[in-house]
């Protein structure tokens, strides 16, 4: 594949125009949910769980008549709540992850922006295929590059 380097692209070309164009952003994402997709999906993983579709099994035959053990109702208490205590395990580390994403999305690293004929600081989250990066000694790298001397 061929990166052509942002500084020798005039400035204000359009994405579609630009030889990095179809390049996917920087920005990282290690969250498993949306906001949209916390319960459906968690729910799915938890029905993957072998342990937990015995007990729904078990719940559900609690409802036919002639197997009911005890109360149909209460049945239903001991699941609920081990799904729930799971889900919200689930959403708080996700939120952590989210927040980590973030801090680590909005780290700065210094940028060449050829309009200004300067290094300017940018977010990483901001780096595009073919920057200039400009690291100092022990500086986290934020994506693959190219080293240049």
């Amino acid at each position: 594949r061929t990166i052509v380097p942002n500084h020798s692209v005039p400035p204000k070309t359009p994405l579609k125009l630009h030889p990095n164009g179809n390049r996917p952003n920087n920005r990282i994402r290690t969250t498993k949910y949306t906001l949209l997709s916390f319960l459906p999906k968690n729910l799915l993983e938890q029905f993957h769980r072998v342990a937990n579709l015995y007990f729904i099994f078990i719940v559900l035959l609690n409802w036919f008549p002639s197997i009911n053990a005890f109360g149909k109702e209460i049945a239903i208490i001991p699941v609920v709540f081990v799904l729930g205590v799971t889900a919200i395990k689930d959403l708080f580390e996700d939120r952590r992850r989210h927040a980590s994403d973030k801090r680590i999305n909005n780290t700065t690293v210094r940028v060449y922006v050829s309009e200004e004929e300067r290094y300017k600081k940018l977010p990483w989250k901001d780096v595009r295929v073919g920057d200039l990066l400009h690291l100092s000694n022990n500086e986290v790298i934020p994506a693959d590059i190219l080293l240049l001397r």
